[in-house]
């Protein structure tokens, strides 16, 4: 499979659209493999860019890429708009022709708003490798640029060249949760997961790794994520 480069706005409406969407999944989980450039890395995520660069809030107004002839969506006029992707990489922003379009600011901010863990900021000449999701090879040439956010605007990031590889592992207890959704099981939170559940946060945007799940059908949940070994059982559940 391949998608090119091209109006985002039109692959996210073709290739998000429920049967082609569950086709390119299926392909990818069966392991065909799945190449895309551009507005085709764009779409490929969990959530996704679709166009603009124009942000409005209350109290501020700012544009996040630098202008380009061949890219209306650049020349600041455009709001920002964010979308649901094909979810072939999770809890991970893409954003393409990250030096030459200046694309770092508008990346910081579609991470912030869907509160996604993991950015990639993509030079035209660098292609990204992966097999899993999650184990990432760098080859090409120029640099990727890879955020980490652990906060409300708090971003560690760190540069990768060429031969360099790297990991886009969610925090065990989203990918818990996320199983724990899956299976339909029910989820006991504890410490600031709750706090952010009962304040209809989402739960990405709590960054307290010591927080505690507990679980009512534990089996079901280690089935589709496997604890790790300092969490070798899940923790009784005392009363209520």
């Amino acid at each position: 499979m391949f998608i090119g480069g091209g109006d985002t706005r039109a692959y996210h409406r073709i290739y998000t659209a429920p049967a082609v969407k569950a086709a390119i999944r299926e392909m990818y989980a069966a392991g065909v493999p799945f190449g895309r450039v551009s507005a085709g890395a764009l779409v490929s995520t969990e959530s996704c860019t679709v166009w603009g660069s124009k942000v409005t809030t209350e109290r501020n107004e700012y544009r996040l890429r630098a202008g380009s002839a061949a890219d209306p969506a650049a020349d600041g006029d455009a709001p920002l708009a964010l979308g649901r992707g094909l979810g072939l990489l999770q809890d991970c922003i893409v954003e393409t022709h990250s030096a030459e379009r200046g694309g770092f600011p508008r990346l910081v901010q579609a991470m912030e708003v869907t509160g996604s863990t993991h950015g990639l900021g993509i030079d035209e000449g660098i292609c990204l490798e992966s097999r899993d999701g999650t184990a990432v090879a760098v080859h090409g040439q120029g640099r990727a640029y890879c955020l980490k956010r652990s906060g409300p605007l708090r971003f560690e990031l760190v540069v990768r060249e060429p031969g360099d590889g790297f990991t886009l592992a969610k925090r065990f207890f989203c990918r818990v949760l996320d199983a724990a959704s899956a299976n339909g099981t029910a989820v006991w939170l504890y410490g600031g997961y709750a706090l952010d559940a009962y304040a209809g946060r989402r739960r990405r945007e709590h960054q307290d790794v010591d927080s505690i799940a507990r679980f009512g059908e534990w089996p079901a949940i280690e089935h589709a994520c496997p604890c790790p070994p300092r969490y070798p059982q899940p923790l009784p559940v005392q009363g209520d």
